[in-house]
């Protein structure tokens, strides 16, 4: 999110897949992505973002 203040960015290591957000407002803000070539049913995508929101919330939860 080039020229917002405060802007996060976490990826995780073993999948690839990231997500950006503004501090205090992850829900409103978040936007992710995916490795290029990665495949994959969107189950199994929703649950990479879900591992990784989880994450945050245990490790980061004051920048969400």
């Amino acid at each position: 999110m080039p020229g917002v203040d405060d802007t996060w960015q976490c990826v995780d290591s073993v999948t690839g897949v990231s997500v950006e957000w503004v501090k205090g407002r992850f829900n409103d803000t978040q936007c992710a992505c995916w490795p290029d070539g990665m495949t994959g049913d969107p189950v199994t995508m929703a649950r990479d973002m879900r591992l990784l929101a989880d994450w945050l919330v245990e490790n980061h939860g004051d920048l969400l």
